[in-house]
This record gives C-alpha cells, structure tokens and sequence, in this order.
C-alpha cells in the first residue's frame, strides 16, 4: 500500500461509501455484542456480569493510555506530510516507534505498582496475580490498533478498517462461546478469550505496520507531535473516567450485581457510541481536508454537521423508544431494571455529537490543552456529583450524571470553538426536537396497554411519523434530490 494514500473527500459517492462501510463494520460488531448478551446474561449471575463490565472496562483504560495518545497527532499531522512520501514514512516511524517505547516502559510501571498494593489480594473479587496482572499484559498487546485503525481512517481504506473491526469482534466472539459456554470457565475464561484476541491482534496490526517502519526518529517531529498529543492524553484519561467511573461506584457502594444490571443498559446505549467512531473516520478527514483550503465553506460544514446530529436524533428516538423491548428479549427478568436506565444514557449518546462537532475545530487547530482543562472541570464535576448520589440513588444516579456532564462538556467546547472560527451550526431547531421527543417518549411511558403487539405497532407509528417529519422539515424533497443528484455524478 502507498503510503500517503488518501482518499477523495470531496467526492460524496466516496464520502458515502466509506460511512456505509465504517458503519456496516461498527453495526456488525454491535450486534455480535447483542447476539452474545441472551447468553451471557443466563449463565452468569448478574454478579458475574458486573464483574465482566468491570474487567472490561479496565482493560479499554489500559488500551487508553499505552498509546499515550500519539494517534491523535498521526490523524491530525497526516495532512500536513501528505504529499511528501519520504517525510510521510518517517512520521509514522517516529509515532510507532514512540507508542512502543511508551507502552514497554507503563507496563512494567502497572506490573511493578500492583504487585506493590495488590500481591496476591483480590481485586475486582479476582487475584491480582495472575488474573489481573494478564489483563494489563494483554492490553498492551493491543497498543498498535489505534494506530493502525487512524492510519485507515486517512487513507480512506474503510474496507480493511472494517476488516480489523470485524475479525477482532468475530475472534472475541468465538472464543468468548468456547471458554464461557463450552468450558464453563465464567470470568477465568473471560479473561483467557481476552488475552488470547490480544495476541491475535498485535500479530494482525504488527503485520500492517511493518511496511511503515524505517527504524527512525525524527526529534522535531516527536516534539510537535507530543506537544499536540499529550494533553489530549490528560484529557481522554479523564474522559474514560468520568465516563466509567460510575460503575466502580456503584461496585463499592450499592453492589456488583447493580453493574451488571446498568451495563445492560449501557449495551443498548453503546450503538451510538459506535455511531460516532465510524462517523468521526469519515468526519475528521473531511473537516481536516476542507479547513486546510484558502477558501473555507463553513455552510458546507454547517450543513454537514447537522446532518450529523440529526441521525443521532434519529437512531437515538428508535433505541430509547424500543429500550424496554431491548432488554426483555435480551435478557431475563432479574436485569428489567436496565430498561430504565438506557433512555438517559441513550439521551446522553445524541448531545455528544454536538460535543464532536466542536471538538473537531479545536483538533484541527491543535488546541488541545483547551480540551483538556474542560475535560478536568467536566471531570471533576462528574467525580463529585458520583460521590455524592450514586451511593444514594444508584443506577438512575449514575445514568442522569453522566449525561448532565456530557452536555456540560458540550457547551464549554462549543464556546470555545465559536471564539476560534465562527461557524454557524443553527442548533435551536434540533435541540427543540430532542427536547419534543423527549416528552413523547415520556408520555408513552405512562401508557399502559397490556398487549406487547399493540405497544409495539404504536410505537412504531409513531417512529414513522417522526421520519416522515425529519425528511419534510429539515431534508426536503428538493434537498434529497439534490443529495441523490450530487452521488451519481
């Protein structure tokens, strides 16, 4: 492969082609994680699965921070060595060999740090060694996925983006069914199918990155691409934790089984979650191309982004709608709790696309230690409302501080964006209708009528009805014309 291949943004039958295949890869994976919830949430207690959740979650940390978010500076510094192939090889060098440097010298910090606190204790109800311990070695196995999934991203190769995607989850999948329910292992066997795919991984990405590496590092290029990723790592570290911290509240104060109960939850929400990562594949490189031009079209960008939202506003009503049918066809009775929880997360998932609009605009300007500093305050205000009502109000705690911060981070990113480069995104009509949809789904909520097959057909008027208001009110006849016009040129 060419290594500065890149792909032609301007072209909206390119544009489409890579979302449907980012989104096909994201949407496939989403639904083995669904196919798998059925069986894991009759084997195990809901313990079990909170004890899961958990151990997940601190491996994606992990997978967070070994990078030390280098990523971050390969999407955005790309662009600026595009056309020079030479120059081009030797940043992502240095960026590889970086990001292997850095994850060699955390792991052996984490080892030695929890070897020093844990030994041989429990930790999550497991022994920190050897359990815990190959969880924070596999993860490191996974450092280059990233980076290789970034350098897709810019390439335009959504393909075997979607592939790496796809093979990872089909892998975890199989070996999840052979350790969990063939085996009988439980948690044990989690966490061998977990490292196992670690292993598989860094074989897969190993292999891609190869043609990349020259063995040589450029010192100005390392310097400008840890001043531009590094608060980015504050920040992202933050992120995780305002974002997951909750459910290791709620393991302390109320009990194991309550995350179990809330990860179900967290499950359905997560489809928009996907949503975003396959989108800001396509996103980034569009507003990156664009912002890079002499003349800027920002109602081009405007209208792009709205579009953006809107879907979120659109997939988002379906899921919270649905939410309560979600949980009882994936799980027994003892998680119906989750079916409550979901709207708010679900909420929260659709007022963060207005958070990666404006995130965007700082990215490309390399702003990031404003993005930083707002996540710090985001995240110290996350901390302290956890700390104070989870233990009180649980899950429902949990769900509504969580999307509280989300929209806190959202206003604070846009003001700064609008004081870097004015583009007038028009808000007021979409938030106007999450705000309206919001209601009707409480509304509905309050009804009760016994038949599921007549619950079912009302809410799916009433699903038609809103598309058929999205299409007429904010597309248009004309518009839609007009896109489908532009994607047969």
């Amino acid at each position: 492969m060419s290594v500065n291949k890149i792909f032609n943004v301007e072209n909206p039958r390119v544009m489409l082609k890579n979302s449907i295949i980012n989104l096909g890869a994201a949407t496939f994976t989403k639904i083995i994680a669904i196919l798998l919830i059925p069986i894991y949430t009759r084997i195990l207690t809901t313990d079990e699965y909170g004890q899961m959740e958990l151990i997940l979650i601190l491996g994606n940390f992990f997978i967070v921070v070994y990078p030390s978010n280098l990523q971050a500076a390969l999407g955005r510094m790309y662009f600026d060595f595009a056309n020079q192939n030479r120059k081009l090889k030797v940043f992502i060098s240095t960026i590889i060999m970086f990001v292997a440097i850095s994850s060699i010298i955390q792991l052996v910090l984490y080892l030695f740090i929890g070897y020093f606190f844990f030994g041989n204790d429990n930790f999550l109800n497991l022994d920190f060694f050897p359990f815990v311990g190959l969880i924070i070695l596999a993860s490191s196995l996974r450092v280059f996925l990233p980076i290789v999934l970034k350098l897709l991203q810019n390439r335009g190769d959504s393909i075997v983006s979607s592939w790496f995607s796809v093979l990872y989850a089909i892998i975890g999948m199989l070996l999840n069914i052979l350790f969990i329910v063939v085996l009988k292992m439980g948690i044990i066997g989690f966490i061998y199918a977990f490292s196992i795919t670690s292993v598989i991984v860094f074989i897969a990405t190993f292999f891609y990155l190869k043609n990349d590496i020259i063995f040589k590092i450029d010192k100005e290029i390392a310097k400008e691409a840890i001043a531009y990723s590094f608060p980015l790592l504050l920040s992202n570290v933050i992120l995780f934790i305002y974002q997951y911290i909750d459910r290791f509240i709620l393991a302390i104060t109320n009990s194991i089984s309550d995350v179990g109960i809330y990860a179900l939850a967290t499950k359905i929400a997560l489809l928009l979650s996907l949503l975003h990562v396959a989108l800001n594949r396509v996103l980034n490189p569009y507003l990156y191309s664009n912002l890079n031009k002499k003349k800027i079209d920002k109602n081009r960008i405007a209208k792009v982004f709205n579009y953006n939202i809107l879907l979120f506003i659109t997939i988002g009503f379906l899921l919270a709608l649905f939410s309560k049918e979600f949980v009882y066809l994936l799980a027994p009775s003892k998680y119906s709790n989750a079916s409550f929880i979901a709207p708010i997360l679900i909420l929260g998932y659709v007022f963060q696309a207005f958070y990666f609009n404006s995130v965007r605009l700082l990215f490309f300007y390399k702003k990031t230690k404003i993005i930083s500093i707002s996540s710090i305050i985001v995240g110290i205000i996350n901390l302290i409302l956890a700390f104070i009502f989870i233990p009180k109000y649980g899950s429902i705690a949990a769900a509504l501080i969580f999307f509280s911060t989300i929209i806190i981070h959202s206003i604070i990113i846009h003001y700064y964006s609008k004081r870097i480069i004015n583009i007038n995104f028009q808000y007021n009509k979409l938030i106007i209708v999450i705000i309206f949809i919001s209601f009707v789904y409480t509304a509905i909520s309050f009804i009760n009528i016994e038949s599921k097959v007549m619950m079912g057909f009302l809410k799916s008027i009433i699903f038609i009805l809103f598309l058929v208001f999205v299409n007429f009110k904010f597309v248009g006849i004309y518009e839609f014309k007009k896109i489908i016009k532009n994607l047969n040129k």
